[in-house]
């Protein structure tokens, strides 16, 4: 069943991301700067829609949806790819997608319980520090969706919206 209120913010989300993109086009140069500016909300916020599908497919023990989660985001990662790197001028890193779907690995490796799952988080953290520089928004961009998915959890503690406040 759809979420109106998750629809829109997709739609928030959406909105933000196409304001940054102008940038890339030359007749919007000149408004850099806050095209960036208001642009840098859209990966927040993509960031929590992320946290709330995977809460709701937990709490729903709905891992078909997780699968095609995966295989989606793990999709538009590499078809979006191409288009970045022609848009971008001297790309540092890859596309915020990779970013997203690291951040819906880690959260699926610290959730779902199994007996090495200790061991594959400390081996995921290690992988995620060496390759920081890879992706957009670093290992924070990686960890935002999981503090956002706790936050959520633990929805009775107010002060705790202060952490993807503060990631």
């Amino acid at each position: 069943m759809r979420n109106k209120g998750l629809d829109l913010l997709k739609w928030f989300a959406i909105t933000m991301m196409v304001i940054d993109h102008l940038r890339l086009i030359h007749y919007f140069s000149d408004y850099n700067n806050i095209l960036v500016t208001i642009g840098r909300f859209a990966f927040p916020t993509f960031a929590f829609i992320l946290a709330v599908n995977f809460k709701r497919i937990i709490d729903n023990s709905n891992f078909q949806a997780l699968k095609s989660y995966f295989i989606n985001l793990t999709l538009f990662s590499l078809i979006s790819e191409l288009p970045y790197r022609m848009l971008e001028i001297d790309p540092i890193t890859l596309n915020v997608m990779p970013t997203l779907l690291l951040g819906l690995i880690f959260m699926t490796l610290v959730e779902f319980k199994h007996k090495h799952r200790v061991g594959l988080v400390i081996s995921f953290i290690v992988f995620l520090i060496f390759t920081n520089q890879w992706f957009m928004y670093g290992v924070f961009g990686v960890f935002l969706p999981f503090v956002c998915l706790f936050t959520l959890k633990h929805q009775e503690n107010k002060s705790l919206v202060l952490l993807p406040m503060a990631i």
